[in-house]
């Protein structure tokens, strides 16, 4: 399970690609403690709250902040394979 404790300042947003390879590769996943890890790394990066405020929109508008995420950043699109077949947000 990822320790939001572990957020500093000088943390970046590469820690939401771990939280998503995270999930990936097995770890337990709570959508709430997602939610906070996401919202405390965009805070810390000064980014604004793309992917956490779209978290308290809806599941549809996560898998498009996620992705959008994956492809500004220059990551593998086939991500977005995978975050479109996950739920993320369980209400």
């Amino acid at each position: 399970m990822v320790l939001r404790n572990k957020i500093t300042k000088k943390m970046n947003t590469d820690y939401i690609l771990q939280l998503i390879l995270e999930r990936k590769n097995g770890a337990l996943y709570d959508d709430m403690d997602c939610y906070m890890d996401v919202y405390a790394t965009e805070e810390a990066a000064n980014r604004g709250f793309n992917i956490s405020g779209a978290m308290e929109i809806s599941e549809e508008a996560t898998k498009a902040a996620l992705c959008d995420y994956v492809f500004k950043n220059g990551l593998d699109n086939a991500l977005c394979d995978y975050i479109s077949s996950v739920t993320w947000v369980n209400r």
